[in-house]
């Protein structure tokens, strides 16, 4: 009966795999079109890898943190390293799976590697391939760049042949990809299936939920981070449940097992320290010196009050957020920030328009500067939000993102019917290096970036 069903289970993955390529179309001929703005937040978190491979490097992007920027996506690689290490161990009997695992996680770690970036020693994203770094590594003679260097050329050579055999059968197109991802999670099942047979119903049940929720994650969105929380507890419990048990009779499989988890464990605890009291992400000179947020708790202790409380976090906020809120029915147009909740009657005022979607729907429409802004003026709007960090958030290798901000800054600039109220951007007037003159305002030489601006439409 149990075999019947596991059978059953495969012919339905096998038929709904056959649903997916039926359903893709997989003319090569047509010009793959593509919604801008969704391609641009969707992507963002699965990458921009050759289709076939992308979701493969799901797995890696998540835990190492490599799309999206911000501790608050942090896992970390305690479950990239421990969820293969136990399947080994629990398939170490089993020589056939136990070998074609290991291949499969060379392919894997070849793919990843040899679709991935260089990072230069102040994080900067250099291309992977032999002429980038080989540049790269001219111009830097310590060792950790040009260790790392060497290794993505020397796996780069490897993944030729992948990068090939992808070019040719799948490129961008779902066809290829759909059944892929249906192979590669059957064969997951079957060896998840084969390594818990010993196990506890709960381990073993737990298993198979979580490689048809990872499943379901990667492939129907994307690797998306938010959606895929489940992940952590349960693999976490799996890892946690199976290291610390004391049901292993080998003594030596023992001792493998508490010397990793308890090293890999450790270094991972002291890592997550050091980022956190350290400066070592560079984001700007005061970060990780203060483990409190002084400003908030000056204002329970009622030393300073709200508006100074958002004015040392966001300089010269205050006075905008006050000429806002002053008003109940002008409507806002937010492209980016994080002040919505700080906004009354945000619900009914505020439009968001991070991609700017909206925007190049008006700029095809009217791409003159005075137009644009009569638009917006008719729509309601009086306020506009800018976020002036969106250009970092900005992933696609065509730069859509960046060159669609820039064009909305350039309604902005110098345009008589728009006013800054407030930004924490400091630019320097003067040519004289050793005599500067600063101001807060927008456009200019930088001096220091910021991350708010706030306009007003006359």
């Amino acid at each position: 009966m149990k075999n019947r069903s596991f059978h059953i289970i495969i012919l339905f993955f096998l038929s709904s795999c056959l649903n997916f390529c039926v359903g893709q179309d997989n003319s090569k001929d047509k010009e793959l079109k593509v919604n801008e703005s969704l391609y641009e937040e969707v992507q963002r978190y699965i990458g921009y890898e050759d289709l076939i491979y992308r979701y493969t490097s799901v797995p890696y992007d998540v835990n190492v943190n490599m799309n999206l920027n911000g501790y608050f996506v942090e896992i970390g690689y305690l479950l990239l390293m421990f969820l293969p290490i136990l399947l080994l161990i629990l398939l170490r009997k089993h020589s056939l799976y136990f070998y074609g695992f290991m291949a499969s996680l060379l392919i894997m770690l070849i793919i990843s590697v040899g679709n991935g970036v260089v990072l230069g020693p102040t994080g900067e994203r250099i291309n992977n391939d032999a002429s980038s770094v080989q540049s790269f590594l001219a111009e830097n003679t310590i060792a950790g760049p040009e260790l790392t260097g060497n290794i993505y050329l020397f796996v780069n050579k490897l993944y030729k042949p992948f990068d090939a055999i992808s070019q040719k059968v799948s490129g961008n197109f779902d066809h290829v990809s759909y059944p892929f991802m249906f192979i590669l999670f059957i064969i997951g099942v079957l060896l998840v299936y084969k390594a818990t047979e010993k196990l506890p119903k709960i381990d073993r049940y737990l298993s198979l939920f979580l490689m048809l929720y990872g499943f379901m994650w990667a492939l129907f969105s994307g690797g998306i981070i938010w959606y895929g929380f489940l992940v952590l507890p349960l693999g976490l419990i799996l890892v946690f449940r199976h290291f610390l048990s004391r049901t292993e009779k080998e003594t030596s499989i023992r001792l493998f097992k508490n010397i990793i988890f308890t090293g890999a464990l450790s270094i991972w605890l002291v890592l997550c320290y050091v980022a956190r009291v350290s400066n070592i992400q560079i984001i700007h000179d005061g970060a990780g010196k203060n483990l409190i947020d002084q400003p908030t708790l000056y204002h329970l202790a009622g030393i300073i009050d709200e508006n100074q409380v958002y004015d040392s976090y966001f300089n010269n906020l205050s006075s905008a957020l006050a000429k806002i809120n002053a008003e109940d029915q002008s409507l806002i147009y937010r492209v980016g920030t994080m002040f919505p909740l700080l906004i009354e009657n945000n619900d009914i005022r505020l439009y968001t328009d991070t991609l700017l979607k909206l925007f190049k729907t008006i700029q095809n429409r009217n791409n003159t500067k005075e137009g644009i802004t009569a638009i917006l003026k008719r729509a309601g709007f009086k306020y506009i939000l800018l976020g002036l960090n969106i250009p970092a958030e900005d992933k696609t290798p065509e730069k859509s993102l960046t060159k669609k901000f820039n064009d909305f800054t350039q309604i902005l600039y110098d345009n008589p019917e728009i006013q800054l109220l407030s930004t924490n951007r400091i630019i320097n007037k003067s040519n004289d290096p050793n005599n500067p003159i600063l101001e807060y305002n927008v456009f200019g030489k930088v001096y220091a970036y910021g991350n708010y601006a706030i306009f007003e439409i006359k």
